[in-house]
């Protein structure tokens, strides 16, 4: 068997109730710098660079596609599904926003429109809801599944067994192929940012 080492832990590190505004606010401001970010060096890209680097994010989402598919086929997402009125989506309330950068979310900014770039940066500066995710709401995920962060749509914590994680194990040398090609480009096209914000 192999080492694990889980895409997620479990233990729920929840704050307490008079820490928790506090650590939602750094959550919606960090999530917004980052967006903010991808989102300027996704314009700043020239015709060249850009092409490359949709050609990259449309390699990532068939990743993310074939991850998914792969859970579909062990029965993971229909567990999922039928385990929400149980967790409530606790691994989205808990775990992210904190495992997102802007990298991430600049494969996000590639697979939506402008219209929902700004849909999205407006969810995030005004939630108020009671999870941690600023972008999850009470009928879950605001962003569609093709444009979710991948850290968000390949995780199953709760059932991942030898099978699938030897599968993501494999798939995640791929993603990293082509996130390293993403900070290339990026790098170059940011110039003088900050090489922490594609961390």
């Amino acid at each position: 068997m192999l080492a694990r080492k889980w895409p997620l832990q479990m233990t729920l590190e929840i704050p307490p109730a008079e820490n928790w505004f506090k650590a939602k606010r750094h959550d919606q401001k960090y999530l917004r710098k980052a967006l903010n970010t991808a989102t300027s060096l996704y314009h700043q890209l020239h015709e060249n660079d850009r092409a490359r680097a949709l050609k990259a994010v449309n390699r990532i989402n068939s990743i993310r596609h074939q991850l998914h598919e792969k859970a579909t086929e062990l029965g993971y997402v229909q567990k999922c599904i039928e385990s929400m009125p149980v967790c409530k989506g606790l691994c989205c309330k808990w775990h992210f926003p904190k495992n997102l950068n802007c990298l991430d979310l600049f494969v996000t900014v590639c697979s939506i429109s402008s219209r929902e770039q700004k849909a999205l940066e407006a969810q995030i500066a005004s939630d108020n809801g009671r999870y941690e995710c600023p972008v999850l709401g009470e009928n879950g995920c605001v962003l569609p599944f093709h444009s979710r962060p991948l850290a968000c749509s390949n995780a199953y914590p709760c059932f991942l067994g030898d099978s699938y994680y030897e599968f993501l194990t494999k798939k995640r040398k791929e993603i990293h192929i082509q996130h390293t090609l993403l900070k290339g480009i990026l790098q170059k096209s940011g110039g003088a940012l900050n090489q922490n914000a594609l961390q």
